[in-house]
């Protein structure tokens, strides 16, 4: 017979909602990153960005911690982020340096 694990206790929380999106990058380096995005998010948000691209013929991603340091509202509802880099795994770095 199974037992329901929901009949103990439960706890209240509130944990951050994750979402994915898509965007176009408008400028990039190894310290910041410029989006569109599809609209504007508060200065020192957390925002995790993965980059998907080709380096040496082989597929790689590139994920860095940024948070926002800029947000310039355009027409059509959407921004432009600013993007400071403040986490960055040395592999991601060094395939990112190359790249640039």
């Amino acid at each position: 017979m199974q037992k329901d694990r929901l009949t103990k206790t439960r706890y209240s929380v509130d944990w951050p909602a994750r979402s994915v999106h898509s965007v176009a990058i408008r400028a990039l380096s190894s310290e910041a990153i410029e989006i569109v995005f599809s609209h504007a998010l508060p200065k020192g948000s957390p925002v995790s960005i993965e980059l998907s691209t080709v380096y040496r013929g082989e597929p790689v991603r590139i994920r860095a911690k940024t948070r926002v340091i800029n947000a310039l509202i355009r027409s059509g509802g959407k921004a432009d982020l600013d993007l400071e880099v403040f986490q960055l795994a040395r592999e991601d770095a060094h395939v990112l340096n190359n790249l640039l």
